[in-house]
């Protein structure tokens, strides 16, 4: 449930914010490489899915020295090696900051879009009466005026045993197991290639998970072999 109270932030804590994220900018700047999509196509790159590749090659060197060519720079090597493992260090502590800031922005515009529809409606009911200054504004907002919407969550039952695939999931909402037996959720693999995090949650009789970014289409198991589970999660209908 949404708390009666939302604290401001603006002023001081903005400027605090932007100047934290200029920091990092202009010191990864420098280490921008302008390389064309032609370029870009030709380079073999090392993937996310590299990483245990990396983490073995680099515990080799490390280990067995003599594996590394006479002519290849070691020195070199680990730098680049930190280098890439500090910024997906910055990377996944970024996406906990954009999670939250789009968790922040949708409770915002939910006491925002309730307060501003009741201006809008007193506003317009003003209007209707008399000719006063803002009519012109109330005409304009009309056109984009939005009521505040109530959605509600899509129950679904997996029987003993089985997993379940479930699509137009909206990412950012919650997985609520509202039954007796453990769920587990992920996502489609499908879509696996599509999003840069691959987790399975494991959701307890009575608890929640929120759904990642990208997890449009998920895989439902109920890990019980002799009841039925149930959940609720928000679809695009």
């Amino acid at each position: 449930m949404i708390k009666d109270i939302i604290q401001g932030f603006g002023g001081t804590d903005v400027s605090d914010g932007l100047s934290a994220i200029d920091v990092i900018r202009q010191i990864l700047l420098p280490n921008l490489q302008n390389l064309t999509p032609e370029e870009r196509k030709k380079c073999f790159k090392l993937g996310y899915s590299g990483n245990s590749f990396a983490d073995i090659m680099m515990n080799m060197c490390i280990q067995h020295s003599i594996v590394v060519p006479a002519d290849v720079d070691f020195g070199k090597i680990k730098m680049l090696f930190e280098f890439r493992k500090n910024l997906m260090m910055i990377q996944n502590n970024k996406s906990d900051i954009d999670e939250l800031i789009d968790d922040l922005i949708m409770v915002a515009g939910v006491y925002l879009i309730g307060l501003l529809n009741r201006v809008y409606a007193n506003a317009s009911s003003m209007a209707k009466k008399s000719d006063y200054p803002f009519n012109s504004m109330v005409k304009e907002a009309a056109k984009r005026y939005q009521k505040t919407r109530v959605t509600t969550d899509t129950t679904l039952s997996p029987a003993a045993g089985m997993t379940i695939t479930v699509s137009q999931v909206v990412p950012g909402c919650f997985f609520v197991n509202n039954g007796t037996t453990v769920l587990k959720f992920t996502i489609n693999p499908e879509l696996s290639g599509k999003t840069k995090k691959f987790e399975t949650f494991s959701v307890n009789p009575g608890n929640s998970a929120k759904v990642p970014k990208g997890y449009t289409s998920i895989m439902v198991t109920n890990m019980s072999a002799d009841t039925s589970g149930s959940f609720s999660v928000k679809l695009n209908k």
